[in-house]
């Protein structure tokens, strides 16, 4: 996964680079993973996809919690439901 992402990164920053005024260097236009370069993209890659995923199991477990207050909304109502929405919201925030 983190080698596919720097990849992908390497060839949309390629393409976007000259519509910024930027004229990237001949030797590194393409993507070599064994080049220091390349072995720092997939490095770097891979501890944003780590927080990433950490981030989604976090939120997968508040998902998970909220599946037995839906289900007794169906039965009682919305009140517990949205008592436990707003507590999401303060843990989630804005982001």
């Amino acid at each position: 996964m983190s080698e596919k992402l720097a990849r992908r990164f390497h060839e949309v920053y390629e393409r976007l680079a000259p519509k910024y005024g930027y004229s990237t260097r001949e030797e590194t236009r393409e993507f070599d993973a064994e080049s220091p370069n390349g072995k720092l993209m997939i490095r770097v890659c891979g501890e944003v996809c780590g927080e990433q995923q950490n981030e989604i199991e976090r939120l997968r477990e508040l998902l998970r919690q909220c599946v037995p207050y839906l289900e007794a909304t169906r039965i009682a109502g919305w009140t517990e439901a949205r008592e436990l929405f707003g507590e999401i919201l303060k843990e989630v925030g804005d982001e």
